[in-house]
């Protein structure tokens, strides 16, 4: 029986084709957010921490897979 982590491991490193966009509550939200930190929990390949870092926050992101933390990871390197 596979655990969660190898379950979403397998899942994620099988669509690894970048994050994807962030859900469409948390764009149209914007105007509500004022800046400073955010916890994304389950936060995948990463789509909502990514506009969030964009957007000036500094993003504390938590996932079961280490595959999507690692592609997350690298993605926010390319991005700076």
């Amino acid at each position: 029986m596979q655990s969660d982590e190898q379950k979403w491991n397998k899942k994620y490193s099988q669509r690894l084709s970048g994050p994807g966009a962030p859900d469409n509550f948390l764009i149209s939200a914007k105007q509500y957010l004022l800046g400073g930190r955010a916890l994304d929990i389950a936060c995948g390949l990463g789509a909502a921490s990514l506009w969030l870092a964009r957007s000036g926050y500094k993003v504390d992101a938590v996932d079961i897979s280490s595959t999507a933390i690692s592609e997350l990871r690298k993605n926010a390197e390319t991005e700076g």
